[in-house]
């Protein structure tokens, strides 16, 4: 398991986008981040996408692929979705065809 990375740099790191959501939806300095009983930290579910992000860098890139397809397609879906609604709706002899042909265009 990785080391932890210590919260401060992402209020840093953040500090604008997480004030611009605090003024759109309201939210208090104090309801930013808490800490319970156990010492461990609570951040505002608002805040989840760019604490993500924070963590895991690639992370931003996905979304920003995600909203893209929003934008272009008017709909988007996980990849995970995608592979459930295909082996639901799909043969196993045209999921067999679709693996193939990518195959055979990678060469």
């Amino acid at each position: 398991m990785t080391e932890p990375k210590p919260i401060q740099p992402f209020f840093n790191q953040y500090r604008y986008q997480i004030k611009s959501l605090c003024d759109t939806y309201e939210i208090g300095d104090d309801q930013i981040c808490l800490i319970n009983e156990e010492g461990h930290f609570l951040i505002d579910g608002t805040f989840l996408f760019l604490f993500i992000a924070f963590v895991e860098p690639d992370f931003l890139a996905y979304m920003c692929d995600r909203v893209f397809e929003l934008f272009a397609h008017g709909v988007a879906v996980s990849d995970t979705y995608l592979v459930s609604a295909a082996r639901s709706r799909l043969s196993s002899k045209v999921l067999t065809e679709i693996s193939s042909y990518e195959e055979k265009s990678k060469q």
